[in-house]
């Protein structure tokens, strides 16, 4: 007796749910994106098996994310982020990312290896993933696209030179502790 009216009404009903939690915020579109993928892979598998006739969210469009347009720091801000940063252990981290526009994970996913601050180059290799039962792990960027070399601004490779220097400086005075 499941008809794709039915389905609709579930997806509409979890869409106003979640407008009246989150006003404004369009929170939830990934949750029920989830939710009709889970409904239709199971309903395939009963009409797979002769339970149905056809699956009732064949007429249903998944509903998509809405993309946000990324905010990007102006010069005035980046110039004051970074002299904010200038002595956070973090701060070559910062530049980097603001001038070069990195995601999260690709940043957390650098290392030494991938710096070459001769020819002011990032190799972008890796990333930083959260996986069920593992924690935090390195693994390959997604696509052949997200794999690149990017140029470094002087200014990212200066606060890089000075971040492993630092770093030589720590591992020095910390010796077996480091």
């Amino acid at each position: 007796a499941l008809r794709a009216a039915h389905v609709q009404q579930l997806m509409d009903d979890l869409r106003r749910y979640f407008d009246e939690k989150y006003p404004g915020q369009n929170k939830g579109t990934r949750a029920i994106e989830q939710c009709r993928t889970v409904l239709h892979t199971a309903f395939g598998r009963a009409v797979q098996l002769d339970l149905l006739r056809k699956n009732p969210t064949d007429p249903i469009t998944p509903t998509r994310p809405t993309r946000t347009a990324r905010t990007i720091l102006t010069r005035d801000e980046a110039l004051t982020l970074f002299t904010f940063t200038k002595n956070d252990w973090c701060h070559a981290l910062y530049v980097v990312v603001a001038s070069v526009g990195l995601r999260e994970s690709e940043a957390l996913g650098l290392g030494w290896q991938d710096v070459d601050l001769e020819a002011q180059t990032l190799s972008i290799q890796c990333q930083q993933q959260r996986q069920t039962g593992k924690g935090f792990v390195l693994t390959n960027v997604k696509t052949d696209k997200s794999h690149r070399v990017v140029p470094l601004t002087n200014i990212a490779a200066q606060a890089l030179a000075d971040q492993r220097d630092l770093q030589a400086r720590r591992r020095r005075e910390l010796g077996l502790e480091w």
